[in-house]
């Protein structure tokens, strides 16, 4: 007769699992010591972004990073931030707008960190791309975003954990939440690094002083104040507002050393015509006027890097930009130029 396969006890099976999550908990911060041992110092902050089901290790494995940071990090996660403003109350749930005041200080508290300078590292879910979505928007191009992903913990290991903890996120809520996850997955969503760094690859810019010297400049939102018109109906342009503190600035460039003035629009070439009637009438000095392809729906950031590529890298040594929108600013800021931005540019 063959012996009965032996079985291990509850604490072995603990143990184990234990030894497990410390492991995975090692192994992230290990590899984060060793890329930022071996590459060179990022040019931009990084946005350390976790996935997984409740329990999976996310906020252990985002303190040990805050931990080896040297005071160089930040940590934001909803839950802390929903208990920090209400008192939780099992008989009364959340309300909308609770949790949109939740979501936009979670927001402001990305966006101010990287801001600062500081790497920043969120512990949520992130199980769908709505919260993902909201943090590409905050950062808006200004740092690099690193995923750590402990979906791979299974689901059944997840709720022992949660059980075993003095706060419970509960049976229900995981299963809910594994299914969303599922769900996102079968309509081909993952959470990855390359979906949240959805940026134009950039080349550095070093200005050659042999070059004549320049200053860029955006027209929408930067020299033209749209006001009530819409921002895409450009029929309706020659009634934008003149911002005239942008155009004294590029005049006293001008003056003072002979800058030339470079316009880079995101508007559509088919509105030259009307585009450069507005500048006459408003006396803005410009030299050259580099506009969109017509017909070309992309990003702004994505046409005017390439308009500056095909256009003004090589030809002149920019001084500064001037713009306003965040992802347009970021991506001058990614290249190496001086950048003013001369309004605010959260769109």
């Amino acid at each position: 007769m063959s012996a009965a396969p032996e079985t291990k006890s509850e604490s072995e099976t603990k143990s184990e699992s234990e030894t497990k999550s410390e492991i995975e908990i090692e192994a992230v911060a290990e590899a984060v010591a060793v890329s930022e041992s071996e590459a060179p110092t990022p040019a931009l902050p990084v946005v350390h972004v976790m996935t997984g089901l409740p329990a999976s290790g996310k906020t252990t494995a985002a303190r040990a990073l805050q931990e080896r940071s040297g005071g160089r990090m930040r940590r934001v996660n909803l839950d802390d931030l929903r208990s920090m403003l209400d008192v939780p109350d099992p008989g009364r749930e959340r309300s909308y707008k609770h949790e949109q005041t939740v979501l936009d200080i979670q927001d402001a508290a990305v966006g101010a960190a990287v801001e600062g300078g500081f790497d920043v590292v969120v512990d949520n879910t992130h199980l769908t791309s709505h919260i993902p979505k909201r943090l590409k928007a905050a950062v808006a191009g200004r740092a690099t975003f690193v995923v750590h992903d402990f979906t791979d913990v299974p689901l059944e290991e997840c709720l022992r954990r949660d059980a075993a903890r003095e706060r419970q996120v509960g049976e229900e809520i995981i299963r809910i939440l594994a299914d969303k996850h599922a769900k996102a997955r079968r309509g081909g969503w993952r959470l990855t690094a390359e979906w949240l760094n959805d940026q134009p690859d950039v080349t550095p810019y070093v200005a050659d002083p042999a070059l004549p010297t320049a200053v860029m400049c955006d027209i929408d939102g930067t020299l033209a104040l749209t006001g009530d018109r819409n921002p895409y109906d450009f029929s309706r342009c020659g009634i934008d507002a003149l911002n005239v503190p942008v155009r004294d600035a590029l005049d006293s460039f001008r003056r003072a050393d002979g800058d030339v003035i470079v316009l880079l629009s995101g508007r559509g070439e088919e509105h030259r015509e009307p585009t450069e009637a507005w500048l006459r009438e408003h006396e803005v000095p410009y030299d050259e006027l580099w506009m969109r392809p017509a017909g070309d729906t992309r990003r702004d950031d994505i046409v005017k890097a390439e308009l500056f590529n095909e256009h003004v890298r090589g030809r002149y040594a920019i001084r500064v930009s001037l713009d306003d929108r965040d992802r347009v600013v970021a991506i001058w800021r990614r290249m190496g130029l001086a950048t003013w931005q001369v309004n605010y540019g959260d769109f």
